[in-house]
């Protein structure tokens, strides 16, 4: 027997649920404001700060376009905010704030001597780890910021990884700082697509379990990353072929606009169902442009010798552009392109034995079975020529012709277990045999010219 005591589990009341609901509002508005307002304004105050520093020789490339990064990601936590799903906007937030400080370190360290120099390097040292930890915890707690979730295994790893991230990180930026020693950028960006490259696996683990929004914010966001290192991909090509652009590094990083931009977009509720679509394109195009930068590296650096006359590495440059161009023109075309020839071949949008090589495949889909045995004798008749085309179906001793094309109406076929062997076992069999085995599909069909395909499963 259970006893119910009281005393000790006092039942809630609707005031004390009330008060639970208005304290959770409370706490989630100061959540939004916070990353939402207020850390977005500290990131662009401090960028804007950074782009008034005047360091000899000026702000270089790179820290510009880091700046201009800087902004993108202010405007799109303040999207992710305003979202009425959990979002990872606090690492977006944080992430942003970080980035801003180290890149204003790093210049006031190019402008400030001495000890003031050596101070704010050390602030840009850690700076920049702490942006590697941060968006390390970003991609482990997409989609919605979250390591651990209620019934989720593997939220016990993922913190574990959070955790060594950032430990790893003060370390590295404490031993930076004691040191004097600064990061170098090839050193900085080699690590975070070593960490980034670590979380891949918990990325696809949520992706696969993600649904509704979670699932169409993981897609854009997929998309963003895939735009990133593919355009990213090109540039290097490009230079190293070419020579354009002069700054690689400068418009390298500008490619990682795409990042925010696809994190603003991945807010708005209105284009999450295009998501999968845009993915799949953005996957194909990127696959296709990672193959031709192959095969002009192998060609041009591997086979020949770089261009370098002005005029040919023009033509070269024409040469790409014009592939590219006809890539991303063929991509649209194709279906049309393809419609059209099976037209002019066949006569038809698709090609008559299509749904003979997607009969299995299709089998697995919620299609009616009618339907596709009525497709299936459509296709027979026309692929090969026939007068008409039957299909007969029965799990007894008697076979119930299904559809016929020309329509014959009903008839059935009567197979006794002495012929049930045989007519399971045999091949594709012609009027000899079926007059021997299936004599009721011979009746009436005079000097007709029969083949029978049987088909059994389990008997």
């Amino acid at each position: 027997m259970l006893q119910h005591d009281h005393a000790a589990s006092p039942a809630t009341t609707p005031d004390q649920v009330a008060a639970a609901i208005h304290a959770d509002s409370r706490s989630a508005a100061v959540r939004g404001l916070t990353a939402g307002v207020l850390l977005p304004v500290v990131a662009v105050v401090v960028a804007v700060a950074g782009l008034r520093v005047s360091p000899p020789g000026g702000i270089p490339g790179v820290q510009a376009v880091a700046f201009g990064l800087v902004l993108a990601a202010a405007v799109s936590a303040v999207v992710l905010a305003r979202t009425p799903e959990r979002t990872p906007v606090w690492q977006v937030a944080a992430g942003s704030v970080a980035a801003a400080v180290t890149l204003l370190a790093a210049l006031l360290a190019q402008t400030h001597p001495g000890s003031a120099h050596r101070a704010w390097a050390a602030v840009t040292s850690i700076g920049v780890v702490a942006v590697i930890a941060v968006s390390t915890h970003m991609l482990l707690g997409l989609p919605d910021g979250r390591l651990a979730r209620p019934g989720e295994s593997g939220g016990r790893v993922r913190r574990g990884g959070a955790v060594l991230c950032y430990v790893a990180a003060g370390i590295t930026g404490l031993y930076l700082a004691i040191s004097g020693h600064q990061l170098p950028a090839a050193a900085a960006a080699a690590a975070w697509a070593v960490a980034a490259a670590a979380t891949l696996p918990a990325v696809r683990f949520r992706y696969l379990s993600a649904a509704g929004r979670d699932r169409e914010r993981m897609q854009w966001m997929g998309v963003g990353t895939v735009l990133t290192f593919a355009a990213a991909l090109v540039v290097c090509v490009l230079h190293l072929l070419v020579g354009w652009p002069g700054s690689l590094a400068a418009v390298a990083a500008g490619c990682a606009f795409f990042l925010p931009l696809s994190m603003i977009v991945a807010g708005l509720r209105g284009l999450g169902p295009f998501g999968g679509r845009v993915l799949v394109q953005t996957l194909s195009v990127a696959g296709f442009s990672a193959i031709v930068a192959a095969i002009y590296l192998v060609i041009v650096l591997g086979i020949g010798t770089p261009p370098k006359d002005p005029g040919d590495r023009e033509t070269l440059a024409l040469s790409m552009v014009a592939a590219a161009v006809a890539a991303v023109g063929y991509l649209p075309a194709r279906d049309r392109l393809l419609a059209w020839a099976k037209g002019f071949v066949y006569g038809a949008r698709e090609a008559p034995d299509e749904v003979l090589r997607t009969f299995g495949s299709r089998l697995s889909r919620a299609i009616p079975m009618d339907e596709l045995l009525l497709q299936l004798a459509e296709s027979l008749r026309k692929t090969m020529a026939l007068s008409r085309a039957e299909v007969y179906t029965g799990a007894g001793e008697v076979l119930e012709r299904a559809v016929s094309v020309p329509d014959a109406g009903p008839a059935s076929v009567l197979v006794t277990p002495r012929e049930r062997p045989v007519v399971t076992r045999a091949g594709v069999s012609g009027t000899a045999w079926v007059s021997v085995w299936l004599p009721a599909l011979v009746a009436d069909r005079d000097g007709a010219q029969i083949r029978v395909a049987p088909v059994s499963h389990a008997g």
